[in-house]
């Protein structure tokens, strides 16, 4: 939503997602703290005030506590909005999670473009999981929309990813911890897709046990359903 212009319909009822709350101008922020502690808002052009019902979530990659101190974000509204608060730690902490977002995206993209689903190879994956992200979650998005739109093949290797001569963010080869947790997931991946999801039959071909392979599955968030 562009901090410039916030638009309600009938959303009564619904959940209200505001980005980047941080950037909104005085006037909104004022307009918003009525919206939360009233539910009154005025369309856009519109004169008569209406009353709503929802649930407010705001998310910003900014410290809100030092843009209340410094005055540009108002004290009222940010105390109103911080009822339950999430932090999340940003992509390049968060190591395990890397390949459950890229594929995430990645099955949203390829449906949104009308593509096959491409999966993504070992050493797109170790690459994934090597770069330092100073985008955060829209270069991760950003990466794989390219690919996407741009490969030829079933495949997404590293360059596809825009990650060229073997340069991942600084590091000239990703760590080995990245690597072998890659070919884990990789492995995983390609026995439950060649089983159908049978975790028996995937857990025999891996040599593991099937609670190991349950836990490694739950580790990396894999789930079995999804190769039925």
């Amino acid at each position: 939503m562009q901090p410039d212009t916030v638009v309600l319909h009938d959303v009564s009822g619904g959940t209200v997602y505001f980005d980047e709350v941080a950037d909104l101008p005085n006037e909104l922020q004022a307009k918003l703290l009525r919206l939360v502690e009233e539910g009154v808002f005025q369309r856009l052009g519109d004169w008569e005030e209406n009353r709503t019902d929802v649930r407010i979530v705001a998310a910003t990659a900014k410290d809100l506590d030092s843009f209340v101190a410094q005055g540009s974000f108002r004290g009222d509204l940010y105390y109103r909005l911080d009822v339950l608060r999430i932090d999340l730690p940003p992509l390049r902490e968060r190591l395990r999670d890397i390949e459950v977002i890229a594929q995430t995206y990645l099955t949203s993209v390829a449906r949104e473009q009308g593509a096959h689903e491409p999966r993504f190879s070992s050493e797109a994956l170790s690459a994934l999981m090597s770069h330092k992200w100073p985008g955060n979650l829209r270069e991760l998005e950003g990466r794989i929309r390219r690919a996407v739109a741009t490969i030829r093949g079933e495949i997404i290797g590293a360059k596809d990813l825009g990650f060229t001569s073997g340069r991942t963010g600084g590091r000239i080869f990703p760590t080995l911890a990245a690597t072998r947790e890659a070919a884990e997931i990789n492995a995983i991946r390609e026995a439950l897709g060649h089983f159908k999801g049978n975790v028996s039959r995937a857990a025999l071909e891996l040599d593991v046990s099937r609670p190991t392979l349950h836990h490694l599955m739950n580790k990396h968030g894999i789930h079995a359903e999804d190769y039925r």
